[in-house]
C-alpha cells in the first residue's frame, strides 16, 4: 500500500506542478515546434507501435533523421506503424520520406531476439546517435523463454542487453561528433534515454533478492516497479561508468532516465482499476504530454541538464525515491544484468 500511495503522490505532484505554470496547456518545451532537426542522425526506438512509443516515433519520423529503426515484437503491428508514419510524412509535405523507416522484430523478453535485432541494426548502420529504450509491459505473470520473470526480463534486462550490444555504434557516433563537429552531429548529440516510472517506488528491497523470480511472493505492481527501478538503475550506473571512462567518446554519450508522468497508455490495459477509474480522470493524454520529457531528453536537453539524471514532467530534474538512490542496490541489479548477459550468451 505504501508503494501505491507513493505512485499516486507522484502523479498528483506532476499534475500539480504543471498546473502552476502560466497556462495549463503551455508546455515548457513543445516537441511539435521546438524539437531540433535531426538531419543525418540514426535513431533506435523500442516499443513504437502504441502509446508513448508511437507518438514519439511520429515526431522522429518528421525530424529529418537519416534512419529510424522501429523495434517491436509484433511484425504485423510494426507494419501498421510504418504505414502510419509514412502517412504522417506524406501529410507533412515530406513526400520523399526523408527519414528511412526500418521495422525490426525484437522481443525484449528473449535475449536471442534482442541480440538478433541489434545485429540487424549494426548491419544497416555503422553509427547510432540516439537510443530510446521506451518499450515496456505491465501486469500479467509468467516467465520468459530464458526462465526469468517476464516484466524484469522485458523491461529491464532486454534493454540492458540492447544497450550493451549497440554501445559500439553509439561510441562511433560520439567519436565522429568529437572529431568533426557539425550542426548534425557534435559532442552533445549522442543519447541513451531509458523510460522509467514513478512506479519504481513500488519496489521493495525484498523483491530485489531474487531478480529472476518473485512470482507468487510479490504482486504484479511490485514486480512492475522492480523492472522500472531496473531501468532507473541502468541509466544511472551507465552514466557513471561512461563519465569515468578514459575514452573521450564515452564521456560524450549522454544517458538519462525519464518518468513520463501519469499518462494514458496501453500499459494500463491489464489493470481494470487504471482503465476504468484513473485513465479518464487524472491521467494525461499521450500526445503531447507523454512524449515531451522523453524527446526533450533525447534531442534538446544539454548534457548538463540530462546526464545521469532522473527527469520528470515536464523537462525537469528530480530526485528518485529513496530506493532509487540506493547505490548498493543499484550495483546489485547491474551485476545481475551483466551476469545474465554473460550466462545467456553461452546458452
Amino acid at each position: 500500500m505504501t508503494g501505491w500511495c507513493s505512485y499516486i503522490s507522484d502523479i498528483s505532484r506532476d499534475m500539480y506542478s504543471t498546473m502552476l505554470r502560466p497556462g495549463l496547456r503551455n508546455l515548457p518545451w513543445d516537441p511539435n515546434t521546438e524539437m531540433p532537426s535531426l538531419e543525418g542522425r540514426v535513431i533506435v526506438i523500442t516499443g513504437p507501435t502504441s502509446g508513448i512509443g508511437l507518438e514519439a516515433a511520429k515526431r522522429l519520423a518528421l525530424s529529418g533523421a537519416k534512419t529510424l529503426f522501429l523495434l517491436g515484437r509484433n511484425e504485423e503491428r510494426l507494419g501498421r506503424t510504418v504505414s502510419v508514419l509514412e502517412e504522417a510524412q506524406f501529410a507533412s509535405g515530406d513526400k520523399k520520406h526523408t527519414t528511412r523507416l526500418v521495422p525490426v522484430r525484437c522481443d525484449l523478453s528473449s535475449v536471442k531476439s534482442v541480440r538478433g535485432a541489434a545485429q540487424r541494426v549494426r548491419e544497416e548502420e555503422e553509427l547510432l546517435d540516439i537510443l530510446l529504450a521506451n518499450a515496456g509491459i505491465s501486469g500479467g505473470s509468467g516467465y520468459s523463454e530464458d526462465g526469468l520473470e517476464m516484466q524484469m526480463a522485458t523491461n529491464c534486462l532486454g534493454h540492458h542487453i540492447l544497450i550493451q550490444e549497440l554501445l559500439p555504434n553509439l561510441r562511433r557516433a560520439a567519436a565522429a561528433g568529437l572529431a568533426s563537429p557539425t550542426s548534425q552531429r557534435n559532442q552533445d548529440t549522442t543519447r541513451i534515454v531509458l523510460l522509467t516510472s514513478g512506479a519504481h517506488a513500488w519496489c521493495t528491497e525484498a523483491a530485489l533478492r531474487d531478480l529472476s523470480g518473485g512470482i507468487g511472493s510479490f504482486n504484479s505492481m511490485v514486480l512492475y516497479g522492480r523492472s522500472k527501478l531496473g531501468n532507473l538503475y541502468t541509466a544511472r550506473r551507465l552514466a557513471q561508468s561512461l563519465s569515468a571512462s578514459d575514452r573521450p567518446e564515452d564521456r560524450a554519450i549522454t544517458v538519462a532516465a525519464v518518468h513520463p508522468g501519469g499518462i494514458v497508455s496501453e500499459l494500463g490495459r491489464e489493470s481494470a482499476f487504471f482503465t476504468k477509474y484513473l485513465s479518464p480522470k487524472v491521467l494525461w493524454p499521450v500526445a503531447p504530454w507523454g512524449i515531451t520529457t522523453l524527446l526533450w531528453a533525447a534531442t534538446a536537453a544539454t548534457r548538463e541538464e540530462a546526464h545521469g539524471q532522473y527527469l520528470v514532467p515536464w523537462c525537469t530534474r528530480s530526485e528518485p525515491s529513496t530506493i532509487g538512490q540506493n547505490e548498493k542496490l543499484q550495483e546489485h541489479v547491474w551485476a545481475w544484468c551483466e551476469e545474465q548477459n554473460a550466462k545467456l550468451a553461452r546458452a
